[in-house]
């Protein structure tokens, strides 16, 4: 499966053409994750499109191009934006110039929240991670492998609650079988709760949009 996404990946690779992602037109880099390689670009962007997130705190992770971004900042959030990728940071900083929302939004480089001030707390975080397991070698491999055992998805998971309002809720995209496995003992392992809010069939897969909320005790 693996090999067949990657093939995908190369033919799209080398269209090199602008995304659409919910009527917004991206610039794409053959350096960065394209977010038509998969659905969870367009899964997140749905669920943004249908929420007020006016006045809302809001970060992407792994931004990529800045989709989601540019979409919490054109509803009147407060967003900020991370990615390990210094060539994702420099393409979605021009998307978000092209789009006027470029001052409501802070970039940061680094690893998932180390370049997060340990004080910020989020009404919204927004996850679209690698889809497969494996240790990436190389930044651009990143985007597609989520380390052994996804050691990517359980570290974020792990973290994020001390990133997330009380009420916040995170918005992250898997593989249902993942999901179904080992990430529903994870979920409840760091006190979250999980509702799939959408599901789309692409290939030969199922990917889930989750919500997750902290337990309250």
């Amino acid at each position: 499966m693996q090999a067949l996404w990657e093939a995908w990946s190369l033919w799209v690779r080398k269209m090199n053409r602008p995304a659409l992602v919910c009527g917004v037109q991206l610039q794409t880099q053959l350096d960065v994750f394209h977010p038509g390689y998969g659905p969870g670009a367009s899964l997140i962007a749905e669920i943004l499109t249908q929420k007020n997130c006016k006045y809302r705190k809001v970060l992407d992770m792994g931004t990529g191009t800045g989709i989601h971004a540019i979409l919490a900042a054109r509803s009147g959030a407060s967003v900020q934006a991370a990615d390990i990728s210094p060539q994702a940071i420099a393409l979605a900083k021009e998307n978000s110039q092209l789009h006027g929302v470029h001052e409501s939004i802070v970039f940061h480089i680094g690893d998932l929240f180390a370049a997060i001030d340990p004080g910020c707390r989020f009404d919204y975080i927004l996850f679209n991670p690698p889809y497969y397991e494996g240790e990436p070698a190389t930044l651009q491999e990143a985007a597609w492998l989520a380390g052994t055992g996804f050691s990517l998805i359980t570290t974020f998971l792990e973290k994020a609650s001390t990133h997330l309002e009380r009420d916040g809720s995170i918005f992250i995209v898997v593989n249902q079988e993942l999901a179904q496995g080992m990430l529903a003992a994870c979920f409840a392992r760091n006190g979250y709760r999980g509702l799939a809010r959408k599901r789309k069939k692409y290939l030969f897969e199922t990917f889930v949009l989750y919500q997750l909320q902290q337990t309250v005790e």
